[in-house]
């Protein structure tokens, strides 16, 4: 069975990052749920416009192997207030499964003391001021316990690769890469 994932899209997202994460674990088999905070079409950081498969109030109670938050300033800060995904996330954290986040939205994963004052995380370095806690790192990925942190845009494709390994193997990984002639 494959593996099931939630992105949700806040208002301000950053298209790269939420649209790349989403369309590499797709490719691998993993069942994305795309969940808006508020409306079905979602108003992205560039100005772009992506409708959600769902919206966050109508899969609060579902469970997945990995809940995964793009990045983006506005998409962070709209991510922080959403009283809903703090619920689901915290629930997440408390069983220890998955958790991701890439760009500023590890800030979201510090306010709701998911990555805790000594925990690593890595993030948008322009970012780390929105919240406290964690021990930054500027590594590109950073995988601490069941949190998993990437630094932005420009690491989207290692970040959604890495984490479709977790999720379905290597040999996937390896399928959906070779795929999409990256450079070495």
């Amino acid at each position: 069975m494959a593996s099931k994932v939630l992105i949700p899209f806040a208002p301000g997202f950053e298209e790269m990052e939420g649209i790349i994460l989403a369309d590499i674990l797709r490719r691998g088999g993993v069942g994305v749920v795309v969940a808006a905070l508020d409306g079905l079409q979602v108003v992205a950081s560039r100005k772009t416009i992506h409708v959600a498969d769902t919206l966050l109030s109508e899969v609060i109670d579902q469970e997945y192997d990995l809940i995964l938050l793009p990045g983006g300033l506005e998409g962070t800060k709209n991510l922080t207030a959403s009283s809903h995904l703090k619920e689901i996330l915290l629930e997440q954290h408390k069983k220890q499964k998955w958790i991701g986040a890439i760009c500023a939205a590890p800030n979201v994963l510090r306010t709701f003391g998911i990555i805790g004052e000594q925990d690593p995380y890595t993030a948008f370095p322009t970012s780390i001021d929105l919240s406290s806690g964690g021990k930054y790192s500027t590594d590109r990925i950073v995988s601490h316990k069941n949190v998993f942190t990437s630094v932005g845009p420009g690491s989207a494709f290692e970040f959604a690769l890495f984490l479709l390994e977790k999720l379905e193997g290597t040999e996937v990984r390896e399928r959906v890469e070779k795929a999409l002639y990256l450079p070495k």
